[in-house]
């Protein structure tokens, strides 16, 4: 198991840092005042454009295989 640590700075509370392992990740978080999104849609969004891609890396790994057994 990798070792990971999330980490909130108090002085950019839009600022997150993401250790795995020995890389470090900074992420600054920004959100528009304008979008009609809510935090729940965005990650639902987020979690289903994921998982729609995982589908498709999984399909097309599929059909290569099954091209090259030919």
């Amino acid at each position: 198991m990798e070792n990971r640590t999330i980490q909130l700075t108090e002085e950019n509370p839009s600022r997150i840092i993401i250790k795995l392992g020995r890389t470090t990740y900074i992420a600054d978080i920004h959100f528009s005042q304008e979008s009609k999104e809510t935090m729940n849609d965005k990650i639902i969004r987020l979690v289903g454009n994921d998982i729609f891609n995982q589908i498709c890396r999984q399909n097309i790994g599929d059909v290569t295989a099954k091209d090259e057994e030919q």
